[in-house]
């Protein structure tokens, strides 16, 4: 090191030297000048000075002046001498060193000192480069304390200002917000947060959202990804200068560009509250300073946000209390619980938020939700339902009535979403409370939470007291309630009963059924209404809508229609004697309930009917709202329907006993009938018996002349005499059918369009001759097409189209037409058509009424010209053939009869062919018994013309008299005789000889006992008889 300038130094010594004597001019100097002062001060210092002091001053200084004076000249030249020591041997040299100190203390620069210099100019340039250097590390370390303290201040400051944060809010939330946002305007981070920890959540509150600010915080896991997870979980600072250097930690939430993040737990009592975070877009941004900082900040906030929570908890207890006041003062005023549950979750929000609340009644074995917060509003509109089977955690509440607080969901297995596809998170925290009052168990509280651990003891035993207080005020509403309810439906009642008791059950049924759908809609309400009543002979329900909202007057709805009752919710309410409830008509099976559904009804209520222990049918109910039938409709409902089943079992009395009053006066007339038509009968088998005697004569004589050649003329008239008097056979026999309601003639092979012929010649004098005798003209027009033949009676279906044609003709008093057609009608499809005849005339034509009761017996419109019995015998004669007969017709418009008779063989099985006719019966002995001398005679004659012998006998006497056993080959007798009748006469033939063959002729018609016509009579004819019947007989006999 160079010695220091005042030691061995030439220069230094020599300016020492110069000094010492510059001092000792300077002395005289000032002499000088004291005595130059004096001279210009004098006039000024005496007055100052005084007369006293002045004379002395003035002596001491001409003194002094006097002294002096002798070396003035001298002094003056030892000024100059020095001053040019000075600049030779000081000046001179330092030159350079001056300069550079000079440009040293300037700009602090010492590299202008000349260190290299030779001589004491280098040493002083070496030891003036060591002290400024010396001096610049002092000033150095001075600044880096200065700034150090500075800092420290600036931190302090900011502490106090953070720490002041925390002593104003008691709002956890608050606090974070607040904390934040010093830590970045005060502290001057780029991005600062808090974290508050709830459950395995942290929830960031971001610096840049002010103190304020109320943008909601950023979610997310409690996990080790992130700075702010793994200083959480490990409960010490971590600081990451640059995390893109560590892939397995990501930037937590806030800045997204973080390059370096400082992270520290604030925990109190071993409890996390809160993690402290900072980030910065620059590597390596914090330091010792800021984890000192932020570790210092770290314990006050933990311990304010412990108060806080434990001020919460208390504002939380105070807050329930007010809100169990405030419910129970609106519950006790308010008796309509419509809004108790909404009101109840209100209160509940407003003093311990949740995630989702709901609050559901208990109803029979079920929930039903009745308010919610958090959940699709559709779930408490539609007022769903719930199994508590399905929801183990409500289970187990509704078991035992005591509250329920699961803190983590995932950790419990009876955990169960309230609705799956609500389109709500799962939750983590469950609380259920029981709503108990009287003993009785109202429904269930229960709040849900997305964070785990979000419920604790006291919010359960607070919603305690609140459910107590709400299950009471809904006890009270619900007695309230039901007090009303039973008041209007006491009303309602006696409105029914005097609607059955004062009103005519039997004449005024839908008025008042009506009427009781409109009194039960006062305390069942519903959108649709209805009644199905069941009828028993077609098991079905005749469906009768008596109410529908989508019809505005529904006092004229269309009458309803028959529903077959298998398979129907109807029969099945019937059979059961239970009400169904659907609480979904969209899922019905039943195409009704989906009719319903498809007008806008969401729900319904099948009720069925009884009266007398009867099911009558079913009340219908149907509501556009969901759910809307429950324990109370249906109690209800089977109340009223009581009254209901009363009514309807009371008209069905009325109309029983008006139908079996009808019914026994249609008897009585129908025994008068039955009396007239036994004492027609009777007359006419008395007239039946005259009746065919004389026809049998007619035809006997009539074929006996056809026997002998006649004339052309004489022939056809002998035909006409012949048919007339087979028909009119036919006619006695038809006639006593009727009266014995019998009938059993052969059918044979028959074509109607030549019946049809036949009756339109057979009718001639009427249609022509009787008409034109009135001045009226029928016009006949046929339409005969030939037609398939089908096996039936020739005569009586050609009396059948004789009658229709007379009574078109009596139809068409001022004459018409008269149309007259036959024809096939075969199917498209290929089966078995019909043979139709028609007959139809332009006359006056009926009406309804009339069409009705034209085939009814003894019925005519012809006054006393008509019997009644045409058409009824005429629907018999074509029913027996097993076809039916079909009217058009309309007032004015004329008639139409058209007969349609099914196509089918001719052959009739049993019948003997036309070729027995033929055989030639070898002449035999034949007794014939007749007691009328006309067909006796005519008879006998036949028989002996075909080379028989024949005895005639009057009578059964003359018969016995004549008859000896052997001598006869054949007996016939008639039935009708005046001694003995033919049944005793060929009885006793048989006893004296079993095997002879015997004919019994009558003219009353088939009998009916088989058994006596086989023990007596081996064959049986009719009369009046034709002679190729009595040969077929005699063939059969004696063949």
């Amino acid at each position: 090191m160079a010695p220091h300038p005042h030691t061995g130094s030439t220069i230094a010594r020599r300016a020492l030297l110069i000094a010492l004597a510059g001092l000792l001019l300077a002395l005289g100097g000032l002499a000088g000048l004291g005595y130059w002062a004096y001279l210009r001060l004098d006039t000024l210092l005496a007055p100052l000075l005084g007369t006293q002091l002045w004379p002395g001053v003035q002596g001491v200084v001409a003194g002094l002046a006097q002294d002096l004076a002798p070396y003035a000249g001298g002094l003056l030249l030892a000024w100059l001498l020095l001053a040019w020591l000075l600049a030779r041997w000081v000046a001179r040299p330092l030159h350079p060193l001056l300069v550079a100190a000079a440009d040293l203390i300037a700009r602090g620069d010492s590299r202008m000192l000349p260190v290299r210099a030779p001589g004491e100019a280098g040493t002083l340039a070496r030891s003036f480069a060591e002290l400024a250097g010396a001096y610049a590390r002092s000033a150095r370390e001075l600044h880096e304390q200065h700034q150090a303290l500075e800092d420290r201040m600036r931190r302090l400051e900011q502490q106090l200002q953070v720490r002041h944060e925390l002593s104003a809010p008691l709002d956890p939330e608050l606090l974070a917000r607040r904390v934040a946002a010093a830590l970045r305007l005060a502290c001057g981070y780029e991005h600062a947060a808090v974290a508050l920890a709830q459950g395995e959540l942290l929830l960031y509150y971001l610096g840049e959202a002010g103190a304020n600010g109320f943008a909601p915080p950023l979610h997310a896991p409690l996990l080790r990804t992130s700075p702010a997870g793994c200083a959480a979980l490990a409960g010490t600072a971590l600081c990451v200068g640059d995390l893109q250097l560590d892939p397995a930690l990501d930037p937590s939430p806030g800045l997204a560009a973080a390059r370096a993040e400082l992270a520290v737990p604030a925990s109190h009592a071993g409890q996390l509250r809160a993690v402290i975070v900072l980030q910065s877009s620059r590597p390596g941004t914090f330091g010792e300073c800021d984890q000192w900082l932020v570790g210092e900040l770290a314990a006050p906030l933990a311990l304010a946000l412990a108060n806080a929570a434990l001020f919460q908890a208390e504002r939380l207890r105070r807050q329930l209390a007010e809100a169990i006041y405030r419910v129970s003062q609106t519950l006790s005023e308010a008796l309509a619980p419509a809004g108790v549950p909404a009101l109840i979750l209100d209160q509940l929000a407003q003093v311990l938020p949740s995630d989702r609340s709901a609050l559901l009644l208990a109803e029979a074995s079920s929930l039903v939700i009745v308010a919610t917060r958090g959940y699709p509003a559709a779930l408490a509109a539609e007022r769903a339902r719930v199994q508590p089977d399905d929801l183990p955690l409500l289970s187990q509440v509704i078991e035992y009535q005591q509250p329920l607080l699961v803190g983590d969901t995932r950790q419990d297995a009876r955990y169960r979403p309230l609705v799956a596809d609500a389109g709500t998170t799962l939750a983590r925290s469950w609380l259920g409370v029981p709503l108990l009052g009287q003993g009785r168990l109202y429904g269930l509280l229960m709040l849900e939470g997305e964070q785990p651990n979000r419920y604790g003891e006291e919010d359960l035993r607070a919603i305690a007291a609140l459910g107590n207080q709400a299950a009471i005020a809904m006890e009270n509403a619900r007695l309230s309630t039901e007090a009303q309810e039973r008041t209007l439906q006491l009303e309602v009642v006696t409105r029914v009963t005097q609607e059955v008791s004062m009103r005519d059950v039997g004449r005024e049924l839908p008025g008042i059924l009506r009427t009781i759908i409109h009194q039960i809609r006062r305390v069942v309400p519903c959108d649709y209404a209805a009644l199905a009543l069941y009828d028993e002979a077609g098991d079905s329900f005749a469906f009768e809508t008596v109410y529908d909202f989508a019809v505005r007057d529904w006092s004229e709805l269309p009458p309803g229609k028959h529903e077959p009752a298998e398979g129907t919710p109807w029969q099945t309410a019937c059979r059961t004697g239970t009400a169904l409830v659907q609480s979904e008509l969209v899922r019905s099976a039943f195409a009704y309930d989906r009719g319903l559904a498809a007008g806008g009804l969401r729900s319904g209520i099948v009720m069925p009917i009884v009266g007398a222990s009867r099911a009558l049918g079913t009340l219908d109910f149907a509501s556009r709202e969901p759910n809307a039938y429950g324990q109370t409709q249906v109690a209800t409902l089977r109340e009223l329907s009581h009254y209901l089943g009363t009514a309807l079992h009371n008209a069905r009395l009325a109309q029983e006993r008006e139908e079996t009053a009808t019914k026994l006066a249609r008897t009585q007339e129908h025994l008068a009938m039955v009396d007239k038509v036994r004492a027609v009968g009777q007359l006419a088998s008395g007239v039946a018996h005259d009746f065919n005697n004389l026809l049998a004569g007619i035809l006997g004589n009539a074929q006996l002349l056809l026997l002998d050649p006649p004339g052309d003329d004489q022939r056809d008239m002998l035909r006409v005499i012949e048919r007339a008097a087979k028909d009119g056979a036919e006619t006695v026999r038809r006639l006593q059918g009727f009266a014995r309601m019998e009938q059993d003639s052969p059918m044979t092979e028959v074509r109607l369009d030549m019946l049809a012929r036949d009756a339109i010649d057979i009718t001639r004098p009427r249609w022509r001759d009787v008409a034109q005798s009135r001045g009226a003209t029928i016009e006949i027009i046929k339409q005969l097409q030939p037609v398939s033949p089908l096996a039936g009676r020739p005569s009586e279906l050609r009396e059948v189209l004789t009658n229709l044609i007379i009574n078109a003709v009596d139809a068409m008093p001022r004459g018409g037409k008269l149309t007259v057609a036959t024809y096939d009608d075969r199917p498209a499809d290929g089966s078995t058509g019909d043979v139709v005849v028609e007959v139809a005339d332009s006359g006056v034509g009926m009406n309804a009424d009339l069409r009705a009761k034209i085939f009814e017996p003894f019925f005519t419109t012809k006054g006393e010209g008509g019997t009644g019995l045409g058409l009824a015998v005429s629907l018999g004669i074509v029913q027996g053939h097993g076809g039916r007969i079909e009217i058009e017709s309309a007032p004015g418009a004329g008639t139409r009869f058209s007969i349609r008779l099914p196509m089918r063989g001719t052959a009739q099985p049993g019948q003997p062919a036309k070729a027995r006719r033929a055989q030639l019966v070898r002449p035999s002995h034949i007794l014939f018994v007749e007691s009328e001398a006309m067909i006796r005679d005519a008879t006998v004659r036949l028989l002996t013309r075909w080379g028989h012998t024949v005895a005639p006998a009057e009578n059964g006497a003359q018969a016995l008299a004549a008859f000896t056993p052997g001598a006869y080959d054949l007996v016939i007798s008639d039935l009708g005789m005046p001694d003995m009748n033919g049944w005793e006469l060929l009885t006793q033939i048989k006893r004296r000889e079993p095997h002879v063959p015997t004919v019994l002729i009558t003219g009353w018609g088939r009998p009916v006992g088989d058994d006596e016509l086989h023990a007596a009579a081996d064959f049986l004819i009719e009369k009046p008889f034709d002679q190729d019947d009595l040969r077929d007989i005699l063939a059969l006999a004696l063949g």
